[in-house]
């Protein structure tokens, strides 16, 4: 009889439900850590307790209409990917697909979409000759990149026929430092994002974007799979229909300026 008790507590433990719904409080609702990045104008702080964005809306307004409370932590990127993978938080915010990471991560519908410009100093775009970032490269000008930013497989393949004219990945703000400071001719720039650092940097008269765009794709919320179950996923995504049908995520872009 005890062994076949202590088969039916193995039995349970291993294929028995999954993880629980990050935390569930008193009154049998949802806790979720969200681990977050400064990302004008999608995830910023201004000077209060709670950050403030379009992504910051957006996730608040999915866990209201699923019954879920949150709870904002700022850290670096990188130590965002470290906590959701290990369990420490329990998801992220705009973030693109990636599937090495989706062994660790549930991905959300998508419910916004990325513009990368060329951000370049201001009077040099006739350096930059032919239409394509290929063709870019070829001039011989050197370009910085972004930290875990997201390019189309055209922008992928140039970086990858042109690696000595990529600088390592660094942080936007670094790469405007960069640029302002010579050392690089231009570099890949979410627009919202490079038209908030712009404004905080004032080097409105300093900068400007060549013709060249291209689009990043959609973006999501990832969640930690040790911490969130997938029906709380399925929620999710429910709510993030429902509020793509009623416009809410328009409405909310326009609130941000977000083009």
């Amino acid at each position: 009889m005890a062994r076949l008790f202590a088969l039916l507590i193995l039995f349970a433990y291993c294929f028995g439900p999954g993880p629980s719904w990050a935390r569930v409080d008193d009154t049998g609702g949802c806790e979720l850590t969200v681990a977050w990045d400064p990302y004008e104008p999608y995830s910023y702080a201004d000077g209060t307790d709670t950050p403030v964005g379009f992504d910051i809306d957006a996730v608040s307004k999915i866990a209201e209409m699923i019954g879920c409370s949150l709870t904002f932590v700022e850290m670096e990127w990188s130590d965002v990917l470290t906590a959701l993978r290990n369990g420490e938080a329990d998801m992220t915010i705009g973030t693109g697909y990636k599937q090495d990471r989706a062994v660790w991560s549930y991905y959300s519908e998508d419910y916004r979409k990325e513009v990368i410009g060329l951000l370049i100093r201001v009077g040099t775009a006739a350096e930059f000759a032919g239409g394509s970032l290929d063709n870019i490269f070829k001039t011989g000008l050197v370009f910085g990149k972004t930290t875990d930013d997201s390019y189309d497989r055209d922008a992928i393949a140039a970086f990858e026929r042109y690696p000595t004219q990529a600088l390592r990945p660094v942080s936007e703000e670094q790469n405007i430092g960069r640029l302002l400071g010579g050392s690089i001719d231009g570099f890949l720039i979410e627009v919202n994002v490079a038209a908030a650092l712009i404004r905080k940097l004032e080097v409105r008269q300093k900068l400007e974007f060549h013709p060249l765009t291209f689009d990043a794709g959609a973006y999501r919320l990832q969640m930690s799979k040790k911490t969130v179950a997938v029906e709380l996923v399925a929620q999710m995504n429910e709510a993030i229909q429902q509020l793509k049908s009623d416009g809410w995520f328009a409405r909310a872009l326009m609130k941000y300026g977000v083009n």
